[in-house]
């Protein structure tokens, strides 16, 4: 007979170490979703404070010209701050490319993920005009590249006016 107390419970868990089913790291699951909820509430701080401003928190919309058949301006490295708004998801995020609601917390954690795991992704779609830039594809890529601090993003450009192709 053992003396003292015992349980299974005090055993430390032998597969902790192991990848979830879906062969992730149980840390980086674990940290991206203390980054998606991170940033999540600096949205809603973000958002509060536009308001007291009297700034605007939208997402700016691309006008009906996104429609306009542009020319391809080729895979450029684009700084994030130039990224200022959305073909088609204004509603999802804000202009800071914090999500607004939690609904987008598996897709957010899914990209969080890969994106700890180094795991290559593939490049956002920007449509150019002048200097700034509106998502057709990517926004939750953006959106965690912003939340790791990342300062530029790999993008397939298309190009609607005042841009050179490169």
């Amino acid at each position: 007979m053992l003396s003292g107390s015992f349980s299974f419970s005090s055993l430390p868990n032998p597969t902790s170490h192991l990848p979830d089913p879906f062969g992730r790291s149980r840390a980086a699951v674990f940290r991206a979703g203390q980054l998606f909820q991170a940033f999540f509430q600096r949205g809603k701080v973000f958002r509060l404070w536009q308001r007291v401003t009297r700034q605007p928190w939208e997402l700016a919309h691309l006008s009906a010209q996104s429609f306009i058949r542009g020319r391809y301006g080729g895979i450029q490295t684009i700084p994030l701050r130039q990224v200022m708004g959305s073909e088609s998801r204004g509603n999802d995020f804000d202009r800071g490319f914090h999500p607004i609601h939690e609904k987008n917390f598996d897709r957010w954690r899914n990209i969080a993920i890969c994106q700890l795991l180094y795991q290559c992704l593939p490049p956002v779609e920007l449509i150019q005009m002048g200097a700034v830039y509106y998502v057709r594809d990517g926004h939750h890529r953006i959106s965690v590249a912003r939340a790791l601090g990342q300062r530029a993003i790999e993008a397939v450009v298309t190009c609607l006016q005042g841009c050179e192709a490169t």
